[in-house]
Order: structure tokens, then C-alpha cells, then sequence
């Protein structure tokens, strides 16, 4: 009789271990301030959602997501296009707290720690760096390699309301000379 009581405790012990391992994530530290993540970015820019292919990538999102790089605002960009690992969506994930960010959109908030969908057509601001870890998808056709998956929920790939977003200009004025 002890034994399929310890069975059936192992069990549930198991089980909830497992649905923790699901649970939304968490940094042991705090997020960077917007002062750090802008300093740290290697590369910022305003992009727009164009085009999307569907391949296994890295960060467990199905597929990678081009850009048009309308603005630079910091480093110097490897050309018009930028290919990201993410998904396009139909639906607008707008930051819910005000300029500037000191924590990821919505999408961010659960999974994986980052927020890896992108409105068809929707602006971006990008707070890029190369990356090491495979989180973006490393193979040739996408090189440089780089990623907003560099800091656990933090606001490096946040969708604007266009090129006078409050977001935009804050990082403009952080900047500046």
C-alpha cells in the first residue's frame, strides 16, 4: 500500500515541477534600465514588418521575419533589409506603459522571455546586437547576425505608432550629441 502512495506523490511532485517549467518567465536580476539597453544596443533602427518565411529557427518561433530598415539611429546598418527570427501576426502588440520602456510589450510577458511577433506592415523600433547565443538563425543567407533577443524582457523589439512615437523620440534625444 506505501508504495503506490509514494508513486502517486512522485507523480504530483513531477507534475507540478513540469507545469512551473510553463509558467511565464523571470530574471533574477532587474531589467536594464532604457538608458543601458540604448547604450548597449549596437545597433538601433526603425523597421518595418515585410515579409515572412517559414523555417525552424532557434529562439522556437517558426520562422524568420524580413524588415525594411527606414531609419538608422545608431551604428551603422549592413543594408536596407534585416531578417530576424519571429512570426508575422495580423494583430498590433502595443507597449501598454509609457515612454520610455523599462519593460517588454505584452507578447514578451509569457514563454520564452522575449516577444518574438510582428505585425504585418507595423514600424519597430530595434535595439540590436550581433548575436552569440543562437537565438536569431545563424546560417549564411542571414548574416550579420544580429538580435533584439539579447536582454530577457526588456523592450528591444517594440512596435511605434510611426516616426513621431514617444518611444522613437525618446531614444533619439538619448542619442543625441
Amino acid at each position: 500500500m506505501a508504495r503506490p502512495i509514494r508513486r502517486t506523490i512522485a507523480f504530483a511532485i513531477t507534475g507540478m515541477l513540469a507545469a512551473r517549467s510553463g509558467a511565464a518567465c523571470s530574471r533574477m536580476t532587474p531589467v536594464p534600465s532604457p538608458e543601458t539597453l540604448v547604450n548597449k544596443a549596437a545597433l538601433v533602427v526603425v523597421a518595418t514588418a515585410a515579409d515572412y518565411w517559414r523555417v525552424p529557427a532557434a529562439n522556437g518561433t517558426d520562422g524568420i521575419v524580413e524588415f525594411e530598415i527606414t531609419e538608422t539611429l545608431k551604428g551603422v546598418r549592413p543594408s536596407t533589409m534585416l531578417r530576424l527570427a519571429g512570426t508575422l501576426t495580423d494583430k498590433d502588440d502595443f507597449n501598454d506603459r509609457p515612454a520610455p520602456y523599462t519593460f517588454i510589450r505584452p507578447d514578451g510577458r509569457h514563454g520564452n522571455c522575449f516577444a518574438t511577433s510582428y505585425r504585418k506592415g507595423g514600424s519597430f523600433l530595434l535595439l540590436l546586437q550581433p548575436s552569440t547565443d543562437g537565438r536569431n538563425t545563424p546560417s549564411e543567407p542571414f548574416r550579420p547576425n544580429l538580435t533584439p533577443f539579447w536582454e530577457a524582457l526588456a523592450p528591444t523589439n517594440e512596435q511605434v505608432h510611426g516616426p513621431d512615437d514617444s518611444w522613437i523620440a525618446w531614444v533619439r534625444r538619448r542619442l543625441a550629441p
